[in-house]
């Protein structure tokens, strides 16, 4: 069994107030990554344009990162923090800002780098530091070393390394309290199912899946909780919800998730379905074929959470919308090299067939 997670993880109220000094330490220029609204909307950017016009820190925003962000944009960012002399990079928002933040971080100390050259991962040099603020609770993305963009061709693809660790993440509850019922069940859905996808990993370890547990025990009255659609959440119960988050970050971080991830993955590329509920859609596919493999392993799974197996699906299945999305023989077809040899799949505990994913996608979307 073997771990490995260096970020410092700081989550508190007012988390970037109280931790301002470790600002003054990493330099005089900052690069702030963000989309267009969500830092703006919580308070969280001006939380930290505050921290550093006191201390008379520079910076510049880049904030043209959008859901399912592009490589290219990466790329762009990061050339522009080389050419503004940044010395760090702090990323504010969900996890598509997040992954961004830690490429951009990497790009701008290589800036020749293109996209092929960074799936190959043929930088020269060390990245910026980077700081990471979350503002979703689903992603995890504070504490991997993983970055998922959208390639050229508009699939979604991630790149691991361990220079993709952020230095500090800053988690404050109070910046999800402006999440919108979407965002909250679909990255409360996220956050779930990179806790029960790592159990079923073949890399899962004691370990792992005690991250895999105690992440699920936070999430899952929350999201009973969210079944009504009035529901309004506490701010502990925002808290919650972000400390599973990163319990299943530390979770996949370990272990890598299985298919029902990148089958996801498809459906948002294809069909814009958000990614906490396109993974969230296979799991009862993932449950019966792991039954198939080795049943004692998903009882000790109920068992240990003293859930039970009925209860998890429809509890989760409740939580999604309805499926609308309807696909072809013709269209499954075309799909299905994508998954030949893909570590993500093969991931997956019970080696899982091209024929088992056609004969799932078939049943649940024809």
């Amino acid at each position: 069994m073997q771990s490995y997670m260096p970020t410092k993880i700081i989550i508190d109220n007012d988390v970037i107030e109280k931790n301002k000094d470790i600002f003054t330490k990493l330099g005089n220029k900052c690069l702030i990554v963000t989309g267009k609204n969500s830092a703006k909307v919580c308070g969280a950017l001006d939380d930290l344009i505050n921290v550093l016009d006191e201390y008379k820190i520079e910076y510049q925003i880049f904030d043209k990162i959008i859901q399912n962000p592009l490589m290219q944009t990466c790329i762009e960012a990061g050339r522009i923090a080389h050419e503004y002399h940044a010395d760090f990079v702090v990323g504010i928002g969900g996890g598509s800002v997040l992954d961004s933040a830690k490429l951009i971080a990497l790009i701008a100390n290589n800036p020749e780098l293109e996209e092929d050259t960074i799936y190959k991962k043929e930088w020269k040099n060390n990245r910026l530091p980077i700081i990471l603020v979350g503002l979703t609770s689903g992603t995890g993305s504070e504490v991997t070393n993983s970055s998922v963009c959208t390639t050229k061709e508009g699939n979604k693809k991630s790149v691991s390394d361990e220079l993709l660790y952020a230095d500090i993440a800053l988690g404050d509850p109070k910046y999800t309290l402006s999440l919108s019922y979407h965002f909250t069940i679909s990255t409360a859905l996220d956050a779930l199912a990179h806790a029960y996808e790592s159990y079923f990993s073949k890399k899962a370890n004691n370990l792992s899946r005690s991250a895999s547990f105690a992440a699920i025990n936070l999430l899952w009255n929350n999201l009973k909780y969210l079944r009504n659609k009035d529901a309004i959440l506490s701010l502990e119960q925002r808290r919650q919800l972000y400390e599973a988050s990163i319990l299943a970050g530390i979770a996949i971080n370990m272990t890598g998730c299985v298919f029902p991830h990148n089958l996801g993955y498809y459906l948002t590329e294809e069909y814009n379905l958000s990614h906490g509920i396109a993974s969230a859609l296979f799991v009862e596919d993932l449950i019966k074929h792991e039954r198939e493999i080795d049943n004692e392993y998903v009882d000790e799974f109920f068992n240990a959470l003293r859930i039970n197996e009925e209860d998890f699906i429809n509890v989760i299945n409740d939580s999604l919308p309805d499926n609308n999305i309807k696909l072809n023989i013709e269209e499954i077809e075309k799909a299905l090299p994508r998954w030949k040899g893909n570590k993500t799949v093969d991931n997956t505990l019970g080696d899982i067939s091209l024929d088992k994913i056609k004969e799932i996608l078939i049943n649940k979307f024809i």
